[in-house]
């Protein structure tokens, strides 16, 4: 099973939220220790964006749809 934003945050002893803003580089919100912390346990997991879910977020995909009869 792969990893999420909800097991990093449990194993750094942070939010998800802190996790996001980490992972997504959003400055302002987090210390550059718990920042180090997060992006070590996420790299130890082997986490990766699940595009799909950031799509249905941002409500954008770059994926053209091609229709040839």
């Amino acid at each position: 099973m792969a990893a999420t934003i909800k097991d990093i945050a449990r194993i750094s002893g942070v939010s998800p939220a802190t996790v996001s803003r980490v992972l997504s580089n959003q400055k302002d919100f987090y210390s550059e220790k718990t920042a180090k912390k997060v992006r070590e346990v996420a790299k130890k997991l082997g986490y990766q964006r699940n595009k799909n879910a950031v799509e249905l977020v941002t409500r954008r995909s770059n994926v053209i749809a091609v229709l040839v009869s």
